[in-house]
């Protein structure tokens, strides 16, 4: 995704705390013939053993989404940070 520099943000703990102060997001994967599968779940950003980031989510067995992490298909999570609605 481009992103502007002015809109750039590099700061690894202010990108940490947005993504914890919002943990509502998406989980998007390529699916069956290159169709997208994605959903809207609660994420957790986590560090684990290795000091790596990692994020943490639970989808139902019958989310398309399941079958591909089980045979490790590359996903992207997307943190919606603060969001609201302007009639």
């Amino acid at each position: 995704m481009y992103t502007p520099p002015l809109f750039q943000e590099k700061d690894e703990a202010t990108l940490i705390a947005l993504c914890r102060a919002h943990p509502f997001g998406m989980i998007v994967a390529t699916g069956e013939g290159g169709a997208p599968e994605i959903a809207h779940l609660p994420l957790a950003l986590v560090r684990g053993a290795d000091a790596r980031l990692e994020v943490l989510t639970h989808v139902a067995r019958a989310n398309p989404l399941a079958t591909l992490a089980a045979r490790g298909a590359p996903m992207t999570a997307v943190f919606l940070g603060p969001h609201g609605y302007v009639s």
